[in-house]
Formats: C-alpha cells, structure tokens, sequence
C-alpha cells in the first residue's frame, strides 16, 4: 500500500471497478449491452460528479436523480418517477476471488506506475511558465475535449505547478470550457468540483 500511495494509486476507483467487471461476469451481462453509464464507477478521488451526493440534484432538462426500489419490467418514463433518496447505505462482504481480483488489479496499477515513473514531472521546476508553453494545453484550450471534467483538472494541476493564481487558472478553465459542448450549469460545477484540486494531494503528470 506504501507504493500506491507513492505513486497515487486511485484504490477506491480500481475496487469499484473490479467489483463491477466481476458482478457482471457472474451474472454473464455486458457491459457495453446493458449500457452501464460507466462513469458512476470508474470516476476518480478528484471527480465528484458521479458520487451518490446527487441524489435529488436537478440536470438541465428539468429532471433529477433518484432512487429506484426495483427493476421495472418494462422501461418507464423518467419524468414520471419520484423522488426517493436511499434510507441507508448497504454493506457488502466480498467473496474471496473478488478480494483476489482486486489485489491483482492494485498490483497491476502499481507496476504501470512505476514503469511511468521516467514521466513523472515531479523533479522538474515548472514555477513562472504559462500554460500555452505547453503543446498539449495550448491545443486544449485552443480545441476543447470530450473529456470536459479532465481536461479542467489538467488545466487546474499543471496551472498549481506553475505557480499561477486561482483567478488566471479560472480564466484558462473558462476559456477550456468555451469550446466545449457544456452547459453553463455544468461550467459551474466543474469549476467548483475542480477548485479544491490545488489542495487535494492530485499530482500532474505525463503517461507513456
């Protein structure tokens, strides 16, 4: 654990994702068939956007998240359901080759850490650059991304290493988000989900 730490391994998001690669794999579904809107897992320590907080929030076209008691046979309509928030939060005690394929997943992404250690930016200064020094940042800004929530932490962690303050890493965000297909509601929470970043312990680096 000592080196996932050392290398800012997300733990929390391989568990979910083992335990949800495993789930279906019991039960013979796919993933990509049954349409699981991936990120609800896979979601990082620096994203909040997916995490069970939203239940009751209100999405752009007026609905909002809930609670279902059960699965309905047939698919009804979004709008018409209630909102239920979940009583309590239900613990699961793993079996044992969930417990396995878990480890083995920590230990992979450790190794992949380490063999991309020679990217790591740590031990360069990059104190008094400006962002469109970068390739990369000058054509994120430039272009925008799919990856909107990404593409801000980017922008906010390599802006935290060159020093620059709060109001000039917004103005860069802003700029980010303005050629993105984003709504004004979603610039805001990804501007506030992003801000603590400088904080959180997020390092930036380069991957292979």
């Amino acid at each position: 654990m000592k080196n996932a730490e050392k290398y800012d391994v997300d733990l929390r998001k391989i568990v979910r994702d083992t335990v949800l690669n495993q789930l279906l794999k019991d039960a013979g579904a796919s993933r990509s068939r049954l349409k699981i809107d991936s990120g609800k897992v896979t979601f990082d320590k620096g994203s909040k956007g997916s995490m069970v907080r939203e239940f009751g929030t209100t999405r752009a076209d007026g609905g909002f998240k809930t609670l279902i008691q059960k699965i309905p046979d047939t698919r009804e309509e979004a709008q018409l359901l209630p909102l239920v928030f979940p009583q309590s939060i239900e613990q699961w005690t793993l079996p044992e080759r969930y417990i396995e394929g878990i480890n083995t997943a920590i230990a992979d992404a450790i190794k992949k850490a380490e063999e991309c250690n020679d990217y790591n930016t740590e031990s360069i200064h990059l104190e008094g650059n400006e962002l469109i020094a970068f390739p990369c940042m000058k054509k994120l800004l430039k272009t925008g991304a799919n990856s909107r929530y990404y593409g801000a932490v980017s922008i906010t962690l390599l802006s935290s290493r060159c020093g620059l303050p709060w109001t000039t890493t917004e103005e860069h965000i802003r700029q980010f988000f303005s050629k993105c297909v984003i709504t004004a509601e979603e610039i805001e929470l990804r501007i506030n989900n992003v801000k603590t970043l400088d904080s959180s312990g997020h390092r930036f680096h380069v991957e292979k």
